[in-house]
């Protein structure tokens, strides 16, 4: 991949130009590092969410082999509608960026506001396809009615939870437009490892719900993101307003 890339980049006339700005001479450290200021915490953000998600597929794997296919389909079906997500937000995080570097307040609130709009449709949409075809989906992937009916189960769940995964999602690309990282490295702690992960395990084990808890301490912990993640955009907006 890195190989296609730069191929991509040294035949493509619109990229090409900017290789003549790799001269040792213009390395500044002080470029370095705020890119390290910025990336790091985004990775380590990345790094927990992957990490509360392989962690609730381990839990599964204790529950039964028929809970962990069920998941393992719900999971595939969740991730390939996620797919739009990323560009949706991708482009929202370019958008804002520009925006807020020419200083103009309403060109960001007019961006997040669409890319809300855009992904609360989207999530929405998805939501109500994942019910209708609960049933149907599984059947791309196996024959097996234990892992059908699991999987049939679980889709349900995640109609609910695309909704606040969206959500928090197209927050989390809003405020690395607006350069904040380490707040979203914060909340990522907070509600992957700190609540997600202890919530699965009491609702799945202690309480006894099995794979439908696994996924229900996932959606406590996504509608947390979404609320603290929103409720940052809002006061960083609040805050730059203030500002003459």
């Amino acid at each position: 991949m890195p190989v296609m890339l730069a191929l991509y980049f040294v035949r493509k006339d619109s990229y090409r130009r900017y290789f003549r700005f790799y001269d040792r001479a213009n390395i500044a450290l002080r470029h370095v590092a705020s890119l390290l200021r910025i990336g790091l915490p985004i990775s380590v953000q990345m790094f927990l969410e992957g990490l509360a998600f392989s962690l609730t597929t381990v839990m599964v794997g204790w529950i039964g082999v028929n809970a962990l296919a069920g998941h393992q389909i719900a999971l595939s079906a969740v991730s390939f509608a996620w797919m739009a997500l990323i560009g949706v937000v991708s482009a929202t995080t370019v958008m804002v960026s520009h925006e807020a570097g020419r200083g103009n307040r309403e060109g960001v609130r007019r961006t997040a506001n669409a890319a809300y709009h855009v992904v609360l449709a989207y999530t929405v949409a998805v939501g109500i396809f994942f019910v209708l075809c609960r049933n149907i989906l599984p059947l791309a992937f196996t024959s097996d009615r234990g892992a059908v009916a699991v999987a049939a189960h679980l889709l349900v769940i995640a109609a609910g939870f695309e909704i606040c995964d969206g959500l928090q999602f197209t927050s989390l690309g809003i405020l690395r437009g607006l350069k904040d990282v380490r707040y979203p490295m914060l909340v990522s702690m907070l509600s992957y490892i700190v609540l997600n992960l202890p919530a699965a395990y009491l609702l799945a084990f202690t309480l006894r719900l099995g794979v439908d808890g696994v996924w229900f301490g996932v959606a406590l912990g996504l509608s947390l993101a979404a609320w603290l993640l929103n409720r940052r955009y809002r006061k960083l907006m609040r805050r730059w307003e203030r500002i003459p």
